[in-house]
This record gives C-alpha cells, structure tokens and sequence, in this order.
C-alpha cells in the first residue's frame, strides 16, 4: 500500500498542469510625439521635443459576467518620465434590463470629450476649459451605474461615485491627516458625485446627432481661505502664470453643470472618405471659495468644428474661453474686517490643425494655438507644433 501511495504521489507532481488561460487578451499601445516652440499656459505639451500622452492598454473579457480594461500612462515633462494608471477598471457585460456597472479607475461619463482618450483628439490640446477644471479629462477611482434604455434612439442615463482626488490638485486644501478627512473635516473617501444623460440619434443615413447634461457635484472644490490674525500684515497670494504639467484642475468648483451638443455627416455613414464633425459644450463650475464669496462662477465654454476632405487629410478649428476667479490677497475694510480680494483670470483660445491620416492607425499633425490670457495685464502666447500619433496592436473603436 505504501509503495502505490508514493507511485500515486509522484504521477500527480510531475502530471501536466492545466491551466485555464484567457485567449482574447488584446495589447496594444499608442505611441504620442511632438515638437512645438513654446508652453501655453494650461497646456499639457511643453516646449521643445518632447513624448506626449502615450498609451499601454491591455484589455479582456474576464468571462461571460466581466470585461476588464488596464491603460497606463507613459509621458514627459521638464525632461522626467511620468507612468501613471489612467485606467484599471472591471464592467458588466451581462447584466439585465440594460443596466452596466463599471468599478475601479476610469474616465467619469460628464461632458462630450471626458470620456474619450486624448490620442482621438482632433486638436494638440483640449479645451481651455477642460484644462481649468478638469484638468484636461477627470479620471478616478470609483464605480459608475448606468442604464441605456430600450428606445429606438439613445438613451443613456448613468450616476458615478468618486474619491474625487484628482480634482482636489490646487485648490489649496493641507495634508490629510488620515487620508479619509481634510482639516474641514470633509470625507474624501467619496467626495465626487455626478448624474448625467445623453440622447442622441440618426436622421437618414447622412446625419447623427447626440445632446448631454450632467452634473458633477465635489466636496473637496471648496478651497478655505484662513483670514490672518487681526492685526498682522495680510499675506499676498504668489500666482504664477507658468503652471506645471497638471494631473488635476487648476481652478476649483463644488458644483459643475455641463451641457454637450455634437452632429455629425457623412455620405452614407461612412466616415472613412469625407466626414464633418460639430462640436460644442459649455461648464460652469459654482462654489469655488467658502468663507468669502468670489465676485462670480468659474466658467467656460467651447466649440469646434473638424472636416475630413480626403480619405487622408482633415482640417479643424476650435475656439474656447474660460472666465475665473482666483484668490489675489486679503485686505481690510473700514470696519476692520478682512476681506478677501480676487484675480479675475480670462483665456481666449483659438487651435487649428491640419492632420494627414495615412491609415486608420496612424496620423501626422501640424498645428497652431493663439492664447490670450488676461488677469492684471494681457499676455498672448503663439504657439505652433507638429505631432505624430501611432496605434500599435488590437484597439477598440473610438466613442461618438
């Protein structure tokens, strides 16, 4: 008996092992890479050569209940290399009554162009607006519901619960103490929460059409401004126009409401060979400051407009304003009160680009922006670039 034990012993170590492996692991990465002559500011591309937003994506479906998606940020600033997860996230693939369910990271539904990925841009940058408070596409950790009705044109309707931290970046919130409450005693274990619906259609076999309104609401988009003592010398807040590469939203909004409206034409659907896109949106973001009100909202708006001519070539234009407050200083009235004094901060920006698409995978961009930027005096900023973006591998259709 003891010698048929250890014969079994030995057949099941040294025995193949089965193992159960997914076959329809897609990898595939973009490739992003740029030259232009100077920084605008807000931008995410800085002066010179330089690599820009670049994609490693790795995506499956898990089994018949789940797909998952993993994209990883490869990109360069001031000479440093940033890796960062944009996406890591889980959906439903057969839920009924068409309900998903999204968890993880991920790029939150708000808005026409937050949910896309920055290579399908037809412009070098997003949208002034974008950059100031979205920090150019808000992206974080949480779960999303959604619900597409059974109608004979779209019908979307989704909700979304955050951390909300990367729309924290600059609002001048202190340390953590524990990662879960700010000095003002806020949550921030789910601080963001957006509602949202999208409707859109057909009109022949020419004309599309789609029309969004969300709202975001954010707990941490308050910044809590601390008056000096009385009687000391009221401290100066030190702007600085040149701001870094920015990951999060550069002006601050407990509320956003945003409205979207995109057609599109094309002969017979088919986008390949001549194409127009018309795009517009427009934010406002209330409730910047607690304490001290700022003299109005921070807003914005943009639209858009992007022609394919040719199989392989397009042309767009794209003009977009931001209009904000910024604390400057505190000051003291007659009473011997402080009060808190602001910088109204207004962009005008106009972008054109001239885009070859030798394939579908591929194309090559010369572009050109004009900002003008307003706050104590007016500065403009030419800036011209071209560019180069490559997709390498399986890669999924690009939203609407």
């Amino acid at each position: 008996m003891k010698k048929q034990f250890t014969r079994a012993a030995m057949v099941a170590a040294f025995a193949p092992v089965t193992v159960f492996a997914q076959t329809d692991l897609n990898i595939s990465a973009v490739l992003d890479g740029y030259y232009q002559n100077e920084h605008i500011e807000g931008g995410l591309r800085s002066e010179g050569f330089n690599i820009g937003h670049n994609e490693l994506v790795l995506s499956a479906p898990v089994d018949d209940n789940f797909y998952g998606k993993l994209t990883t940020i490869i990109a360069s600033h001031e000479g440093d290399i940033e890796l960062e997860v944009e996406e890591a996230f889980i959906q439903t693939t057969a839920l009924p009554y068409g309900i998903g369910v999204r968890g993880g990271r991920f790029l939150s539904d708000i808005g026409y162009l937050n949910n896309q990925h920055l290579h399908s841009d037809t412009f070098a940058e997003r949208p002034v607006v974008y950059r100031n408070l979205l920090g150019s596409h808000y992206y974080d950790d949480g779960i999303r519901v959604n619900w597409v009705a059974p109608t004979p044109f779209y019908v979307n309707v989704f909700t979304e619960a955050m951390s909300g931290s990367n729309l924290e970046a600059d609002m001048g919130h202190e340390e953590h103490d524990d990662g879960h409450d700010d000095e003002h005693g806020h949550d921030t274990n789910i601080s963001v929460y957006t509602v949202g619906l999208e409707l859109g259609g057909d009109i022949g076999t020419d004309h599309s059409w789609q029309f969004g309104v969300s709202a975001l609401n954010n707990e941490l988009g308050v910044q809590h401004l601390e008056p000096p003592v009385p009687g000391a010398i009221p401290p100066v807040h030190d702007h600085d126009t040149e701001h870094d590469h920015a990951h999060g939203a550069a002006f601050g909004a407990e509320r956003m409401y945003i409205v979207d409206a995109t057609y599109k034409w094309a002969p017979n659907g088919n986008y390949k060979y001549q194409s127009l896109t018309l795009a517009a949106e427009y934010i406002n973001g209330s409730d910047a400051y607690e304490e001290f009100t700022a003299p109005g909202d921070n807003t914005g708006w943009y639209v858009s407009a992007a022609y394919r001519f040719s199989g392989t070539w397009s042309v767009g234009a794209m003009y977009s304003e931001f209009d904000g407050y910024e604390f400057h200083e505190f000051d003291m009235d007659p009473s011997g009160q402080f009060e808190a004094e602001y910088d109204n901060v207004t962009v005008k920006e106009t972008q054109l680009a001239l885009t070859w698409h030798p394939s579908h995978f591929s194309n090559i961009r010369l572009y050109a922006t004009r900002q003008q930027l307003t706050m104590d005096e007016q500065e403009t900023t030419n800036v011209v670039g071209i560019s180069f973006n490559t997709a390498l591998g399986d890669h999924g259709a690009h939203a609407f």
